[in-house]
């Protein structure tokens, strides 16, 4: 994955980060799917979903929060700041905030 994004936008630009591995299954990691997802332990995830979290893994709603503290830290930041860069490179007329037009009444 991060080869093709080298590829597209080129080293400097491609940002890894904690906040974006897969859902930690905690104990689970490397077990069965047979022996883990029982007739009862799926009646108990469905039950509890997004809440229910594998022994000392995370739950959806935890992996849920990783995402979103990642996309407010990170991606609204570089909207951010693509928006200061456009801002700058307007002329000062037009990088002063929201103009108004002229009415001109007639009578």
């Amino acid at each position: 994955m991060q080869k093709t994004g080298t590829e597209l936008c080129g080293e400097e630009r491609i940002q890894s980060s904690d906040e974006l591995v897969e859902m930690s299954r905690g104990r689970w990691e490397g077990c069965l799917a047979i022996e883990i997802y029982t007739t009862n332990m799926v009646s108990l995830i469905d039950r509890l979903q997004p809440h229910f979290s594998p022994p000392s893994g995370e739950s959806l709603r935890q992996v849920e929060f990783r995402m979103i503290q990642f996309l407010n830290s990170t991606v609204l930041g570089w909207l951010a700041k693509m928006r200061i860069e456009n801002l700058s490179s307007l002329p000062p007329s037009e990088s002063n905030g929201f103009s108004r037009p002229r009415i001109t009444r007639s009578t």
